[in-house]
């Protein structure tokens, strides 16, 4: 692929969108306005705010145009409207500094209303692909990725997501070669912006010079052992189980290593139990996001905590506030409950949780018979004699002829984003941390390109942990790493280094990465360029004073407070360092509960998520306790731990 394995996804800033407002002189400055003369011509004032991205398509003189900015519309005589859909075009310089005619032209499928643009590689190469990303109606997003050979644009992929964030294109697996992976999730499953999600993604790989979606399908051609189990794994997602799908999934990928279509099978269960299991327990309804992901244990645990009176009222806890609280909800609850434990018990059919939430399902659907409910029940009963709350249930729903309580008669109150952060931020960087968040979420991806997945499909997840060594605080989060045999990046800094350097040296024997975060924690944009340059040189002197070769290279520097600019990369650049922040702020900075932090980062974990810890600077034991249900929960869901830089 030659090109296609250098920096493949570059966006595109807002200065390399060459419109007639730029002001500059010459050819290329000319072509958006020569481009969009015929809308203009067409469509009168309405079309003159319409801009255009201008790309050079490598040598030859050929440039792509992408229009961007609200669509215009007019009526004809009749009065019917003529709608503008934004197009992408190819353009010749010619030899006199004019324009050709396009070459080739399409609209872009997916009707965004406005653009953004990404080139696939450098745009030399053939055929070259461009990426095309947009937003339509009021949350939907879009993704057009395009093809050109040389000679003609085609559309290689065209999506509509239900979501703003439409996909990525990004290399999962860390060959160079990128791949696209669609959010086809469905925020509507249960109501509309409630908070409760099916989450669900489409996965599409380069193969020569085509896109070739990865199907949720044992692949073709294998050894009729591993397609057994391949389709062991389908049966699984099929009932919803995604835990064991998962596992599952890598389990076969590990066993046939040269199998390719069984890794990218994997990768593809992989991501979409990885969202489902973060969104499971969401505060729109904490029981169904549960269910959807096929948590059935903690679901059960919903229940299990109260009186059966309670749990099966339909005003109960499991209920109220939630968005199943008018009598529509109810009804959809009921529904999906129903659906859900019919194709889990299919796979599980004496598991006492699956059973104990179909009766939960059943009560709701039919409050005033509950022959269902109690045969439900039942059965669960029957195959663990010896949980008290299966008993206590069983003989309460014997005893009563239907379920108490009635549906709020009032909406139930605003949900808070699951994804949200705790309280406000406090610390006097927030200006940066904003910036830093709203820059990670709008790439949508982790920002050193690290990969997502592991040779079996296993989603990858990097811990890292800022401004240490601590005497009290280091040698407990080492040991809990040692035991989930986790490695973690630690970005030190080289003041503490030198007063605990065998600290460091435990580190770095242990198997940890040992990355720069400066010598004395300082603002990046407050100090001048040697200073800066002494910070980062004298932090680097320190490690490897403290771990000698075991720290080689340092590699990686992770700039005080997160603050990047554009001196900050220089500089790097000339130490020979790649500047490394995060995706997922653990917020154990805020001193929250250890639950609150573990909450948080449990909810937002994806694969390739860069996590941010701590481990100095404050009093971090509620990040040591969080760290522990981290770990567990992230190494049950099939999570593989990695080093950042390596």
């Amino acid at each position: 692929m030659g090109p296609m394995r250098a920096a493949f996804a570059v966006p595109l800033a807002a200065a390399m969108a060459l419109t007639l407002a730029c002001g500059a002189s010459g050819p290329e400055t000319r072509l958006a306005p020569h481009a969009l003369a015929p809308v203009v011509a067409e469509f009168g004032e309405d079309a003159e705010a319409l801009e255009a991205y201008t790309l050079p398509l490598g040598d030859g003189g050929l440039w792509l145009v992408v229009t961007t900015g609200p669509r215009p519309f007019r009526a004809t005589v009749a009065g019917e409207a003529v709608n503008f859909f934004h197009f992408a075009a190819v353009y010749r310089r010619l030899d006199d500094g004019t324009w050709s005619e396009p070459l080739t032209r399409l609209t872009l499928r997916g009707a965004p209303q406005r653009t953004e643009v990404e080139l696939v590689g450098d745009g030399a190469a053939r055929p070259a692909f461009i990426a095309v990303r947009g937003h339509t109606e009021t949350h939907a997003g879009t993704l057009d990725v395009l093809r050109f050979d040389g000679e003609r644009l085609e559309t290689a992929i065209s999506h509509v997501s239900a979501r703003a964030h439409a996909g990525v294109i990004a290399d999962l697996d860390g060959d160079g070669v990128p791949e696209v992976a669609l959010n086809d999730s469905d925020p509507n499953v249960f109501c509309d912006a409630c908070a409760v999600e099916e989450k669900r993604e489409r996965l599409y790989r380069l193969a020569g010079a085509d896109w070739v979606e990865v199907e949720l399908a044992a692949p073709p051609g294998l050894p009729p052992e591993l397609a057994a189990r391949a389709a062991r794994v389908v049966a699984l997602t099929r009932a919803g189980l995604w835990r064991e799908a998962a596992s599952q999934a890598v389990a076969v990928a590990r066993d046939a290593p040269g199998e390719d279509g069984l890794r990218w099978f994997s990768t593809l269960v992989n991501r979409t139990a990885a969202a489902r299991l973060a969104h499971a327990g969401s505060p729109g309804q904490p029981l169904l996001t549960n269910v959807l992901a096929g948590e059935y244990g903690a679901a059960f645990a919903l229940m299990a905590g109260r009186h059966p009176a309670r749990v099966f009222a339909l005003d109960g806890p499991l209920i109220a506030g939630t968005a199943a609280s008018d009598k529509a909800g109810l009804r959809e609850l009921a529904e999906r409950l129903l659906d859900a434990t019919e194709r889990a018990l299919a796979e599980r059919p004496e598991d006492p949780a699956i059973l104990a939430v179909r009766a939960l399902g059943f009560a709701i659907a039919s409050p005033n018979d509950l022959a269902r409910a109690r045969a439900a029940i039942s059965a669960a009963a029957a195959f663990d004699p010896d949980d008290r709350f299966l008993q206590s249930a069983h003989a309460w729903l014997r005893a009563v002829r239907g379920a108490p309580g009635l549906p709020a008669t009032t909406p139930p109150p605003p949900i808070e984003d699951p994804g949200i952060h705790y309280g406000e931020y406090t610390a006097s960087d927030r200006a940066t941390r904003e910036a830093v968040r709203r820059m990670q979420i709008a790439a949508g991806r982790p920002p050193t390109g690290a990969p997502e997945h592991g040779e079996a499909g296993e989603p990858i997840i990097y811990l890292t942990f800022d401004d240490g060594p601590h005497p009290h605080w280091t040698p407990r989060i080492l040991d809990a790493l040692a035991r989930y045999e986790a490695v973690a990046t630690f970005f030190v800094t080289g003041v503490r280094t030198s007063t605990w350097p065998d600290l460091v040296r435990q580190m770095a024997e242990a198997g940890h990465e040992v990355e720069n975060h400066t010598f004395n924690h300082e603002w990046p944009d407050r100090i001048d360029r040697e200073t800066f340059i002494a910070e980062v040189r004298d932090t680097d002197r320190a490690i490897h004073e403290a771990a000698g070769e075991h720290a080689n290279p340092v590699s990686c520097f992770r700039p005080a407070y997160g603050v990047v600019d554009e001196r900050t990369h220089a500089i790097a650049r000339e130490l020979g360092k790649a500047v490394t922040l995060w995706s997922l702020d653990s917020l154990d900075w805020e001193l929250p509960t250890a639950e609150r932090i573990a909450d948080h980062v449990l909810a937002n974990a994806r694969p390739g998520t860069i996590l941010l810890l701590h481990e100095a600077g404050g009093l971090y034991s509620p990040t040591l306790a969080a760290l522990e249900i981290v770990l567990a929960e992230l190494a049950a869901r099939g999570y593989a731990f990695a080093l950042l830089c390596a």
